[in-house]
């Protein structure tokens, strides 16, 4: 009887411990957010082992991406994260009231479906009961919480994703891609860029025209959820709108052909201001962006205005060009292509220009800001490429790829540019890898990029859509017509949005989707962006799992079973 219960009870410990295993390897992780709060969002899943608090879970996230920080340990509370990456907290002592940045502690509420702030530090959270763990860094007193959230971690949230205009999400590996579903706005072209956030695709129509050239309707901004449907639209003002929205702290910052810029309420479409940027004979051509709480857009003739997020005008810069593409911010500066061939950097605190640079004849794509360099596409003369340059205004490198019209992309090998060559990869460093032949419509295309695939869509009369692998290879070609593809495509959570100019969005799904666990849009920045060094971040882990205790647990069950079948042959003897 002492040794069945015996028996029992290793039985018992090995299907305990079995599932504990089992539930580890399944369920026990906890996933962490860095978000920048610049459109960049990391995403990484910490695997769990007893013990683990969530400092331990921010320690391997940041592990994880190799991101430096800095931190003091207060005795009663435990660790304050002072920097991450470089980006900390600035709070002035003599002056209490001025605004300052810093790192704001978040946790997931599953049961509200909301980001809540915690009232602990990272010590405080226990992970076996948390979803999900983030740091935004964010200006006071803007305290809204992270865009992204554990089951749509994707953001796509201006024209190239982020306000670095990296173009790429990191956040999975497709094989081929396949038509979801198309919607008919009814309104004229669509020929900006989509936006995706919280949930909702936002599109601009440009109105429609009886001669090609006067528009008899207003361009609107449509709310589509993610099957496709209506939600709200609103009217803008007349004209054939190019530039895409922007979404921040819960509202849609929509540049218009008439030359204002409008903030919808992102859930309801109600206008909450516009404001006029000036006369300019094509409006705002260019996407905004927002740095230290502030809405930043330029439009056609150069004027670069920064509005609070209650259309109050904060500082105004006149360029003397015009400006055709968005403009990247970062490393406290705003980073604007002119059309004279000039890369303007600009103050992000509205102090006036800090340099200029001359690259080319050309700049009408908009610049890449990555960690230490600033990718600019320039064309010049017939030719044209990839420039590198540092944020003091010094120019480290040129790579000739052809005459560049559109936006590059930045992947986890390089900067990824359309020309009339073909599609390039070139490193970091400045070194060409290879060109693809993507055909004759290439000279207007625009790339995107998922991990180490590159995404070409073309302009010509029936737009196609083309794959190209990290080796140069095009893997595929789907046909996106019949109408031609003006906007650049937009992508989120497995999906690919595309803008058509016969009026409608096209959404395709990545077909054997592979999350990689590393990072998100973006091992990378926005919204899981690739990285800034161009390096894939590898994936995290919390410490090897317990599965040895089973092997323990069998062994231990072999032991008492065996001493039980000794012990009753002796007994029967």
């Amino acid at each position: 009887m002492k040794a069945g219960a015996a028996i029992l009870c290793a039985l018992l410990l090995a299907v305990s411990l079995g599932g504990t295993v089992s539930a580890a390897d399944d369920t026990d992780s906890c996933a962490f957010l860095f978000d920048f709060g610049d459109g960049r969002t990391y995403w990484t899943d910490v695997p769990l082992t007893p013990g683990m608090t969530g400092y331990d879970v921010f320690t391997n996230a940041t592990e994880t991406f190799g991101f430096t920080q800095t931190n003091i340990f207060l005795e009663e509370w435990g660790h304050q994260i002072m920097s991450i990456e470089g980006y900390g907290g600035n709070y002035n002592f003599s002056d209490p009231d001025a605004p300052y940045d810093f790192w704001r502690l978040l946790k997931w509420e599953s049961s509200s479906n909301s980001w809540i702030w915690s009232a602990t530090l990272l010590e405080g959270i226990n992970p076996t009961t948390t979803d999900a763990i983030a740091f935004i860094y964010t200006r006071w007193t803007y305290m809204g919480p992270p865009t992204s959230t554990p089951s749509d971690r994707d953001t796509w949230i201006t024209e190239r994703g982020d306000y670095s205009n990296t173009g790429g999400l990191q956040s999975y590996v497709p094989s081929s891609i396949e038509a979801q579903w198309s919607k008919d706005l009814g309104k004229g072209a669509v020929d900006a860029t989509a936006i995706y956030a919280a949930g909702h695709l936002y599109a601009v129509t440009s109105g429609t025209t009886s001669d090609g050239t006067t528009y008899s309707t207003n361009g609107k901004i449509f709310c589509l959820d993610a099957s496709g449907e209506e939600v709200w639209s609103e009217e803008l003002g007349t004209g054939h709108h190019v530039a895409s929205p922007m979404y921040w702290n819960g509202y849609v910052y929509v540049p218009s052909a008439d030359g204002k810029l409008y903030a919808f309420n992102a859930e309801n479409g109600f206008q909450r201001w516009s404001y006029d940027t000036g006369t300019s004979a094509a409006g705002i051509v260019s996407s905004p962006v927002m740095y230290q709480n502030l809405i930043i857009v330029a439009n056609e003739d150069g004027n670069v205005v920064a509005v609070d997020q209650f259309g109050a005008l904060k500082w105004s810069e006149k360029l003397t060009t015009n400006v055709s593409s968005a403009p990247a911010v970062r490393n406290g500066l705003l980073l604007v292509s002119g059309d004279d061939g000039t890369l303007y950097a600009l103050a992000g605190d509205g102090s006036g220009l800090e340099w200029s640079l001359p690259l080319g004849s050309k700049l009408t794509s908009s610049p890449i800001a990555t960690k230490y360099q600033v990718l600019v596409p320039f064309a010049s003369g017939s030719g044209g490429g990839v420039a590198s340059v540092n944020y003091d205004g010094d120019l480290e490198w040129t790579a000739e790829t052809g005459k560049v019209p559109g936006s590059a992309a930045l992947t986890s090998e390089g900067v990824v540019s359309v020309s009339e060559d073909g599609l390039t990869l070139v490193d970091l460093n400045g070194t060409k890898k290879w060109t693809a032949t993507i055909g004759s419509a290439s000279a207007e295309s625009t790339v995107v990029a998922v991990d180490g695939m590159s995404y070409v869509v073309t302009s010509d009369g029936s737009g196609k859509i083309i794959a190209v692998d990290s080796d140069g290879v095009v893997a595929w070609t789907k046909d996106a017509g019949p109408a031609a593809i003006r906007g650049a495509p937009s992508m989120s959570n497995g999906s690919l949005f595309l803008p058509s100019s016969d009026g409608k969005m096209l959404a395709y799904s990545f077909v054997d989707l592979q999350r990689d666990d590393g990072g998100d849009n973006n091992g990378g920045d926005n919204n899981g962006n690739p990285s800034d060094d161009g390096q894939t971040p590898g994936t995290g882990s919390g410490g090897s799992n317990p599965i040895w205790i089973v092997g323990v647990a069998a062994l231990v069950f072999l032991a008492m079973a065996t001493i039980y079948v000794r012990w009753h042959k002796k007994g029967s003897s």
